[in-house]
């Protein structure tokens, strides 16, 4: 399976693989960090309901609110992915599956 670097005369690498897992890994945390803030904030017990914590968290933290502790869920998430899809991606070429 051909892939749009191929037809440029770019070989997909390893190191493009890492790049790409870095940065979904991040977005990905980005994405799931307001989730994850409220969930945690819900099964506290300080909250009667997910509306309650949503419309606390934002009356005293402001936006940022739903992304505390996000530095440190990027510095988990990024290397377990980085390793992760490279991983993914040699076990598929070596099965000949091609890259996704």
């Amino acid at each position: 399976v051909a892939s749009i670097n191929d037809k440029e005369g770019e070989k997909e690498s390893t190191f493009l693989h890492i790049g790409c897992a870095f940065g979904s890994g991040l977005v990905g945390q980005t994405v799931c960090m307001p989730a994850d803030v409220i969930k945690t904030k819900v099964l506290s017990g300080n909250y009667s309901g997910v509306g309650n914590c949503i419309m606390d968290t934002f009356a005293n933290e402001g936006f940022l609110g739903f992304y505390r502790g996000y530095i440190p869920a990027v510095m988990r998430q990024c290397p377990v992915i980085v390793v992760q899809m490279p991983i993914i991606e040699f076990i598929r070429t070596f099965m000949g599956l091609g890259n996704i």
